[in-house]
């Protein structure tokens, strides 16, 4: 059964030059618009990271379990702290 078949049972004039010349118009009509979609101005370039700080003292104020982890913990020193935080916060 050929896809002509088929669309005939759903509809009887499917197939037809008419329903052809339709289809082939909402078709480019829909490829129109989703490539206008695409299209505009560019997003705006991300700043880039200052580099990294320079090594600073710690020491240990207190210690917590945060679970396991398949990611790699990587601490941050900021404002003179260091923060270290699970992929759940």
């Amino acid at each position: 059964m050929s896809a002509r078949d088929v669309l005939r049972t759903v509809h009887p004039r499917a197939g037809s030059r008419a329903s052809r010349a339709w289809l082939a118009g909402a078709s480019l009509a829909v490829a129109l618009l989703a490539a206008g979609c695409s299209s505009g101005p560019t997003r705006p370039k991300p700043t880039d990271l200052p580099p990294p700080a320079a090594l600073i003292g710690t020491r240990v104020a207190w210690t917590a379990q945060v679970g396991a982890s398949s990611a790699t913990l990587a601490p941050v020193a900021a404002a003179g702290r260091v923060f270290v935080a699970g992929t759940s916060g």
